[in-house]
């Protein structure tokens, strides 16, 4: 299942949107994959395992100006709307991690209304 996962992630890069300069999408993809089992599939634990939160907190980290915030979230809305993961396990992520992203994490999100 990863290595699919990767080479989807991969060619999603290549079509993601080109005005995602400062923020490669191959990265925040990298990021989101340490979450992957968990967003996907649910956790037979209470808490998320430590690489995942410590790649939000690498997410938060380099989302850090608005515009960064923008290209990362539309990284994130092309990720959820490819994998339909459980979108109830990736917004509690957040809180789970006590990581304050300031990105919507919703596959209906509109990036461009993030201040």
């Amino acid at each position: 299942m990863r290595p699919l996962l990767l080479v989807a992630l991969l060619i999603m890069d290549s079509w993601m949107n080109p005005a995602a300069a400062d923020i490669d999408c191959s990265t925040v993809a990298s990021l989101a994959s340490s979450c992957s089992d968990y967003v996907m599939y649910g956790s037979r634990n209470a808490a998320v395992d430590s690489p995942c939160c410590n790649a939000l907190d690498s997410l938060h980290n380099i989302a850090s100006e608005p515009e960064d915030r923008r290209d990362v979230c539309k990284c994130l809305v092309g990720l959820m709307s490819m994998y339909s993961p459980n979108l109830t396990a990736v917004v509690g992520l957040p809180s789970l991690c006590e990581v304050p992203l300031g990105i919507p994490l919703d596959p209906r999100a509109n990036c461009d209304l993030i201040p």
